[in-house]
């Protein structure tokens, strides 16, 4: 027997003292103990009784002799210890303290045995004392989390047995930190509350065509895209993040995002990047143009006719061997960095004009148009990915859109943000690891600023109740907690988050998705039709969003919270139009999320556009970030 007791002292000094191994007053339970739980164990057996815990608070005892797993249990027991003093006055003197006594099977050993680990966990919580026993250390880490949260505002402890295991193996969620810069400290920040939430996936997108934010020693020339001010996260920086939602049970999966949305490599070398600095621009593939349609009223050139979804435009010209070369050498050095076995390498978009493979002339691009370049290129990067020991993990659009889906791996991770009935398609396949997140139910960044996701979502609240008058909105459309909790997954996680509004955002949004993908049909049965039913689920939610706040510091929203108090992203496509004029219907023509004025002080012209040219609106997009 060891005690977790080293490293400790500093954090969570009141878990050093013996216990007495006495039993502790007990009273009659007020609530239910499931009432204090999120996400819903798959099991609880309710004693419907209260510990009065000592003032000392909890003493941890943990049954194992591998060093792994003390140092791993050391962030868990630490948030145990900090649920209970954000609750009840502490007194670290105390010779009482509570006795936990944990037990595990066997240690993993480090980030990358995270992948289709055994999650499930036993609680057992008396007058006398917890016991936990799980598979491993992850396990334990969730029963001390599932305790804390059994620790009332009154200073007691509900008495239940818990039998607890997820439903889904993968709960993701990503974070994009190509469009967005975020500190190392908000990204730790996240990872507090996911880990709350049993969330065990964080889907890293570190760079797109915008910023490459992240200091890659052998290409320096990236920092030229870099945030005003932000000289890019250095390797130590990326293994420390990794390390920290390791000590959550957070699994780190990178995205290389390839060989679309690529214009930042034009820093590297311009001639690798095909299309960069292209426009127009307006996404990608199969819509038609209408370009022999054109009349005075209507100036409207579609998605056909474009070079990227996003300016700057750019794709890596990977018909190109010092492309292949440099995609290597990311792979190589900067994989590196991450423990995980899966590296996702995107393939979102990928643009057939930009290539050059059609006429410019053509209103509409086939998806076909790829496929002779897909078909080239993927072996190669299925290969260089075993070379170095990595997995492949990708968008949908490798099994739908490239004519590469025989190339794909069987043991591949497809994501599916854009058409859940994809699902079908990877299994025809062989493919059995699949993550469904689609856009129309669980982006986090549709909002009011997003003319992307007016269709889609909860729409409420007019347009004249949003409080920033410096920008133009439509009446507002958001993914609310309860969208996003009532999505079935079997069925088939963005743009405008900034640091201001990182935490508002995401929590307690991402709790829904958490409780779904960890609980599904244990927990009890939600009608959003139904006042009992939302009132019930929405007072455990608030609970939880309770905890966030004090616990982890999480400025999380409320739970009616609907975006519109926020000022909006940027939006790019006010430099390079006409656009879509069938939403600039408000405003003077204004689209939603454009500011009312540039950023020479004009209004936007008849159809909508502000003159302001590409290079100065690309400086003010990066400098307005840092």
């Amino acid at each position: 027997m060891r005690t977790a007791l080293f490293h400790l002292v500093a954090v969570v000094a009141s878990v050093m003292a013996a216990t007495s191994g006495s039993s502790f007053p007990t009273a009659a339970a007020t609530r239910p103990a499931s009432d204090y739980l999120w996400p819903y164990p798959k099991t609880i057996v309710d004693h419907n009784t209260v510990v009065n815990l000592p003032a000392g608070g909890f003493q941890v005892k943990a049954f194992n002799d591998n060093d792994y797993f003390f140092e791993d249990l050391e962030a868990a027991i630490a948030a145990l210890q900090t649920s209970f003093s954000s609750k009840v006055s502490l007194t670290s003197s105390s010779a009482q303290k509570y006795p936990v006594t944990i037990a595990i099977d066997r240690a993993i050993k480090g980030p990358a045995q995270l992948v289709d680990v055994n999650e499930s966990y036993s609680l057992n919580v008396t007058a006398s004392g917890a016991t936990i026993h799980a598979p491993n250390q992850v396990g334990a880490r969730y029963a001390l989390q599932t305790l804390s949260q059994l620790v009332t505002a009154q200073g007691t402890l509900a008495v239940a047995d818990i039998a607890d295991q997820p439903r889904f193996a993968y709960r993701g969620f990503m974070l994009d930190t190509a469009r967005n810069y975020f500190y190392v400290e908000d990204i730790k920040r996240v990872l507090d509350g996911l880990a709350a939430t049993k969330i065990n996936v964080f889907h890293w997108h570190i760079y797109d065509t915008q910023s490459f934010p992240i200091k890659w020693d052998s290409h320096l020339e990236l920092l030229k895209a870099a945030y005003k001010d932000a000289q890019g996260k250095p390797k130590q920086n990326v293994r420390d993040i990794v390390q920290y939602a390791y000590q959550r049970n957070i699994r780190v999966i990178p995205e290389f995002e390839m060989p679309g949305h690529n214009g930042v490599f034009g820093h590297v070398d311009p001639s690798l990047v095909s299309a960069w600095n292209h426009s127009p621009w307006d996404n990608y593939n199969g819509y038609p143009a209408n370009a022999t349609n054109l009349t005075p009223d209507n100036q409207y050139v579609g998605w056909g006719r474009q070079y990227c979804a996003e300016p700057p435009c750019g794709q890596l010209d990977v018909r190109k061997p010092k492309a292949i070369a440099l995609l290597d050498q990311l792979i190589s050095e900067v994989g590196a960095w991450f423990a995980d076995p899966y590296l996702h390498v995107g393939h979102d978009e990928v643009n057939a004009r930009a290539y050059g493979l059609v006429p410019d002339s053509w209103d509409s691009v086939p998806n076909e148009a790829v496929y002779g370049l897909m078909r080239e290129f993927e072996p190669k990067l299925v290969n260089m990915l075993a070379k170095y020991g990595k997995k492949y993990a990708a968008w949908d659009e490798v099994i739908t859109n490239y004519g590469i889906e025989q190339i794909v791996p069987k043991d591949a991770l497809i994501t599916l943000w854009e058409d859940p009935s994809a699902v079908a398609a990877a299994t025809a396949l062989g493919i059995s690891k699949i993550v469904v997140g689609p856009w129309t139910d669980l982006y986090f960044d549709c909002s009011p600023s997003q003319i992307w996701c007016q269709n889609y979502g909860d729409e409420f609240l007019p347009a004249t109740t949003y409080s920033d008058p410096n920008y133009i909105f439509f009446p507002g459309k958001w993914h609310t907690w309860q969208t996003m909790y009532t999505y079935d997954p079997f069925t088939g996680v963005a743009d405008s988050e900034r640091r201001h509004n990182l935490d508002k955002y995401v929590f307690p949004r991402v709790a829904a998705v958490g409780e779904r993908y960890w609980s599904f049909d244990a927990a009890p049965a939600f009608n959003p039709l139904d006042a009992a039913s939302v009132a019930a689920t929405s007072a455990r939610l608030e609970r939880f969003r309770a905890s966030l706040i004090n616990e982890h510091a999480i400025n999380s929203a409320t739970l009616d919270y609907g975006g519109n108090d926020e000022g909006t992203v940027y939006r790019m496509e006010a430099c390079d139009g006409p656009q879509r004029p069938e939403y600039y219907t408000t405003s003077s023509g204004g689209e939603a999320g454009m500011p009312v004025v540039d950023i020479n002080g004009n209004a936007p012209n008849a159809t909508g556009n502000f003159t302001t040219d590409l290079e100065t609106f690309t400086e003010r997009f990066y400098s307005s970030e840092s």
